[in-house]
């Protein structure tokens, strides 16, 4: 976690989250990047693939 908010993208604490594979914050990720590294983003991804969809 960072103390200082950093980036303009997403919402509540993702400025302050680190994402250390991409060395920032989760605000200063685009947000395509942020939904494909998002833990919901890849539990969606594999219930769609479980559900032949």
């Amino acid at each position: 976690m960072l103390r200082e908010a950093r980036g303009a993208h997403g919402f509540g604490y993702d400025p302050l989250f680190w994402v250390p594979e991409r060395d920032c914050s989760s605000a200063e990720l685009a947000p395509e990047e942020k939904n494909r590294l998002s833990h919901r983003a890849r539990a969606m991804a594999l219930l769609k693939q479980r559900l032949g969809l």
